[in-house]
């Protein structure tokens, strides 16, 4: 704890102050042998990672070697991949401009994340999303204007 010396007098008008015995010619220069354990000791406290309310996803690999970020949407990665035809590609994670909504301010479209397109060609052919049931109202919008915008639903698949 800094405390002033009352051996030493002031230097030009300021007091002088002592930590653990040792003058302290600065505060932000001062290492404190005390506080600096105690900082180590916090520093080495992990932070636990608070638990998501709505999602419990798992990263995970499916069987044909993509990386997922739940174990649902592995499962259905096999699933679309296994029911595509040959001239037909996947994609996934792709981000969908919604023409039908206004822009932002900066002239940015609204846009939908979905996990899985097929596409033949250069036209989409399909859309797929995996869920487990819990589907929040701002993504059942972005469905419905997806839905206007490219004239296809989006099929919810059950991982």
């Amino acid at each position: 704890m800094i405390a002033p010396n009352p051996d030493r007098p002031p230097a030009n008008g300021k007091s002088t102050w002592t930590c653990c015995g040792s003058p302290v010619v600065s505060l932000t220069g001062h290492r404190c042998p005390a506080k600096v354990e105690f900082n180590t000791a916090i520093a080495q406290v992990k932070a636990v990672p608070r638990k998501s309310t709505f999602s419990n996803a798992k990263p995970t690999t499916c069987d044909l070697g993509h990386n997922h970020p739940s174990k649902v949407e592995a499962r259905v990665c096999k699933r679309v991949h296994d029911e595509t035809v040959a001239p037909r590609r996947v994609y996934r994670n792709v981000r969908l401009p919604l023409f039908v909504l206004p822009p932002t301010e900066t002239g940015i479209p609204m846009y939908l994340n979905v996990d899985f397109v097929v596409i033949e060609g250069t036209k989409i052919v399909r859309l797929a999303d995996a869920k487990t049931g819990r589907v929040s109202r701002d993504w059942r919008r972005g469905a419905a204007a997806c839905e206007a915008t490219y004239g296809l639903k989006v099929e919810e698949v059950d991982g």
